[in-house]
């Protein structure tokens, strides 16, 4: 970039300055100076996987909500099967998923035939997997002794009706969308997007598939820096690229600050012109920080960071 400076700012880089700051320090302070964006919506499920959830959320049910088989199989009560193998059951009914759990008895030496998923019935408390089963007609042989619990996922084995099930903050992820689809939740409340301005500057920058002049380069952060803009939760306005002009430059950053949370700039080299233009509509120059969603926020006051 080839701006013109006066005395006043020469020798005032951020890299030959007296007083820089290390990045760690710099990180510091622009954490120092934000505050988490608070504007919400509420949206459906089924589009919010990538959002940032707005609260802290309780479990309004238990997962799963009823004792249920992990593996196809019979049902047996462990206490009708004493002494040594080899032991044996009748199947006295079936049990699909979705079916009432109020099937069958728990009498000496019954066994129920239920599939992956279905409710344990009442009585039962162990499930023989049809592997471990010979089977013949409507009796069943086995030679593993059943245990209280084997094979069957318990009430509240996910999470207790009552407990913290996410968190204010929360990125939600194909996992997340299940547990919430889990508790029956159709719609969301999720923080609304941050808003982010981007432009690049510099006379000597061209775009990809223009031709360069002599000293003149592509325009390659404007690629990396959008490419680490494209996230669900960000909504992203392009203004372009500009030249090495003040006045426009200044003209751009105060249209952006009142509409954006976030307004960030690239250039190739130092911009002493960009510090100028922010000077001229009173900013302080600062980074945005690529951080976790629950810590992407805007700086207090009328005009966001740059």
């Amino acid at each position: 970039m080839n701006i013109k400076v006066d005395a006043a700012t020469q020798g005032s880089g951020c890299f030959d300055h007296p007083e820089k700051l290390s990045f760690e320090e710099a990180v510091r302070a622009a954490v120092q100076c934000v505050t988490v964006v608070s504007r919400y919506e509420r949206i459906a499920l089924s589009e919010a996987t990538g959002r940032v959830l707005a609260r802290d959320l309780k479990a309004p049910s238990s997962l799963p909500r009823f004792d249920n088989s992990t593996m196809d199989g019979f049902a047996v009560n462990t206490r009708s099967f004493p002494g040594l193998a080899p032991w044996e059951a009748r199947i006295e009914s079936t049990v699909a998923a979705g079916s009432s759990r109020n099937m069958g008895s728990c009498a000496d030496g019954i066994a129920v035939e239920i599939y992956t998923g279905a409710p344990i019935p009442q009585g039962f408390d162990a499930v023989m997997t049809r592997e471990s089963c010979a089977r013949s007609g409507d009796k069943i042989r086995f030679q593993i002794a059943p245990k209280p619990g084997m094979n069957i996922r318990v009430v509240g084995e996910d999470v207790v009706e009552g407990a913290a099930a996410t968190a204010a903050g929360t990125v939600v992820t194909p996992h997340t969308a299940a547990l919430l689809a889990g508790f029956g939740l159709r719609e969301i409340e999720v923080r609304q997007k941050l808003r982010v301005a981007y432009f690049s500057t510099g006379s000597e920058l061209r775009q990809p598939g223009e031709c360069l002049g002599e000293a003149q380069l592509f325009d390659t952060n404007r690629y990396m820096s959008t490419a680490m803009l494209a996230h669900p939760w960000v909504e992203l306005t392009d203004l372009g690229h500009f030249v090495d002009d003040l006045a426009a430059i200044t003209q751009c950053l105060g249209d952006a600050s009142r509409r954006h949370d976030v307004v960030t700039q690239d250039t190739l080299i130092i911009d002493t012109l960009a510090a100028m233009a922010l000077g001229e509509i009173g900013l302080k120059t600062g980074h945005l920080l690529l951080r976790q969603p629950e810590q992407i926020t805007h700086q207090s006051g009328s005009y966001p960071p740059v």
